[in-house]
């Protein structure tokens, strides 16, 4: 061909991914676009599968005696004085706990008849304890209550309706023991009357004023049994004769720096006490440590987290703002004088509290504008200025389901930010993890994972002599990530899935297996230029594993087609350079690369092309 110049483009290395840049003027070693993939060391690979840890059988043990539906409400781990480690899974009625490293799971703990409900529960850990939060209260009545001891009864009288059924759980507060504490309602004998038992009491009291706060007060777990957190003085507003009030109801709490952070209400913060008290009681002054965030301004908290040395970052739905208890409590007046909360920021907030997450003084979460992550700076007024983190996956973002975001779960791992939000791809609804690489400090993967599978928790715990990553799917139960080199997931049918490629192993499944579907798009190759180039050869320089196979397809660009170009496999986990023929005229093309089988590797990718010159002509 007269006038022709042989040209070669291509990344020897791959980064990271931006969805949504232009595709032509994407820096060498990004990719337009990756689902399922991981860049280890510039190399593009597929990502390991989840290894699902409990049996449909083992399952049903924990559900056994809970209604048809049911399934894990809440999750957490458990840290030992010896430092075992061990998942504490929280259902219905009671919890379990299960050590990974050996497979083994105990009895039910019973709450004796006390319930959690799903969304409101969460596992807490603090001085060598597990408390189950189960929600804040819902409502409060004034009214009065006596005690018969004789039959045990509290009869409570309220100035208005109660809205109380037999069942439900309330907290009394009163100057006198024998009808102060935590109870479930018995007996219901009117709109404004009700019964409570309480056998522990042992004088006979007349009416005297009490309150009534309708909510489900935290658990305790000590690793034997499961009890109720004393209770028994809600504000001090009628036991007058303390001034310290008992572990408040909640959904959401932290234990940072020995003291228990609490979201007592809407727009309130509670602070503990340092340190359990002699009885091993948590104690809480709502008077002086009890913190509204800008009340009125119709946000709800919606998290908060350990910030820079002992500082909390509050986050509420579009407003940030820094939190600092005093350390010092000899005296309302010092602990007032020290404490502070300080706007940050009114402009960004986060929609799900799960999704925080933080490595070093970094803290990252899901906003309704995309995931940020706030950093200290001399001027952190500034922090309204930032752009979103995830800008470079926009296209992911604009997928989540927003009535869903709130479920999203956020974890740092092993120099990467995991974040579990609900998508809609390609018309279907399914849980995909953003992969945020923080050694490159850029995106690499969307992951998704088979249709049903859902992720309502991420833990780190140690497995084997390491620290691994799971996955908890409340219907299914824990699930070890980065693992294998398919999805488990559901119950087996006996044998593999077709179509298979050679070659490829015969083994016993225990559980249903998925080939993981790796996809990666290159940037656009076009050397620079808007004239039509002669493709005619692409290199890709891979590797396939136990039992990878690999599909080549181009995109051209002008006129814009799709060709598949190349499948190919390699046996006993060879390395090999593929030199596929394109024979194409265009004006740029973008390679396609998708895992058929196995998990395959790329090192690097290029295009060979021809230029005819100068061209004058318009086309399509």
């Amino acid at each position: 061909m007269a006038n022709a110049e042989r040209k070669k483009e291509g990344d020897t290395g791959f980064l990271a991914i931006d969805t949504r840049a232009n595709p032509s003027s994407l820096k060498e070693g990004y990719l337009q676009d990756g689902r399922n993939i991981r860049l280890e060391s510039t190399t593009l690979e597929c990502r390991k599968g989840i290894k699902q840890v409990f049996s449909s059988d083992r399952l049903a043990s924990l559900l056994d005696g809970l209604p048809e539906g049911s399934k894990i409400l809440a999750s957490g781990l458990n840290v030992l004085k010896d430092g075992t480690e061990q998942f504490i899974l929280v259902v219905e009625d009671g919890l379990f706990t299960f050590n990974a490293n050996t497979n083994s799971l105990s009895n039910k703990f019973d709450f004796d008849g006390r319930k959690c409900l799903e969304g409101k529960t969460q596992v807490l850990q603090a001085v060598n304890r597990i408390y189950i939060l189960r929600g804040e209260t819902e409502y409060y009545r004034e009214g009065t209550s006596s005690f018969n001891n004789t039959n045990k009864t509290i009869t409570v009288q309220t100035q208005i309706s109660h809205n109380l059924s037999v069942g439900d759980e309330v907290i009394l507060e009163s100057e006198h023991a024998e009808m102060k504490g935590a109870f479930i309602v018995n007996n219901v004998i009117s709109a404004t009357s009700f019964n409570v038992i309480n056998n522990a009491g042992t004088t006979n009291r007349g009416f005297h004023p009490a309150l009534v706060a309708k909510a489900r007060p935290p658990l305790v777990f000590d690793g034997f049994n499961v009890s109720v957190t004393k209770q028994g003085t809600i504000d001090g507003s009628v036991d007058t004769f303390s001034t310290k009030c008992c572990f408040p109801p909640s959904s959401v709490g932290f234990y940072f720096r020995n003291r228990i952070y609490l979201k007592y209400s809407r727009d309130e913060i509670a602070v503990s006490y340092y340190l359990p008290n002699d009885d091993g009681d948590w104690e809480f002054d709502l008077t002086i440590q009890a913190f509204q965030i800008n009340l009125g301004d119709e946000q709800e908290i919606v998290g908060f987290y350990p910030w820079t040395q002992d500082k909390v970052l509050v986050l509420k739905t579009n407003s940030i703002y820094e939190l600092k208890v005093s350390d010092n409590t000899t005296s309302p007046e010092v602990v007032l004088s020290q404490s502070y909360v300080r706007s940050l920021t009114t402009e960004i907030g986060c929609t799900a509290k799960r999704s925080i997450g933080n490595v070093s003084s970094s803290v990252f979460f899901l906003s309704a504008s995309g995931v940020f992550s706030l950093e200290p700076q001399l001027d952190t007024n500034l922090l309204a200025n930032s752009y979103p983190l995830s800008k470079s996956v926009q296209k992911y973002i604009d997928a989540i389901n927003v009535n869903e975001a709130y479920k999203s779960i956020g974890q740092v791992f092993a120099g990467r930010y995991y974040l579990a939000v609900p998508l809609t791809l390609n018309g279907v609804e399914r849980v995909g993890v953003l992969v945020y690489n923080l050694n490159n400090k850029n995106w690499e993967s969307c992951d998704t994972y088979p249709i049903g599978f859902n992720i309502d928790n991420m833990i780190v715990s140690i497995y084997g002599n390491r620290k691994r990553l799971f996955f908890v799917d409340n219907a299914t139960g824990p699930y070890l990530a980065e693992e294998l080199d398919v999805d488990q997931f559901g119950d087996t049918f006996g044998a593999r899935i077709l179509p298979l490629w050679l070659p490829f192993w015969l083994r016993a499944l225990n559980f249903s297996e998925h080939k993981i579907e790796m996809f990666a798009r290159t940037r656009r190759y076009q050397f620079g230029t808007l004239q039509d180039k002669r493709f005619t050869v692409a290199e890709i320089d891979c590797f396939y594993g136990t039992e990878g196979a690999l599909r080549v397809d181009v995109n051209s660009i002008n006129p814009d087609t799709t060709l598949k170009i190349d499948i190919s496999t390699a046996s006993f986990g060879e390395e090999l350079t593929r030199k596929v023929p394109i024979r194409k005229k265009c004006l740029g093309i973008e390679i396609d690369l998708t895992s058929l089988q196995g998990r395959p590797s790329v090192f690097s990718a290029f295009v060979e092309a021809t230029s005819s010159g100068r061209n004058i002509h318009s086309e399509k």
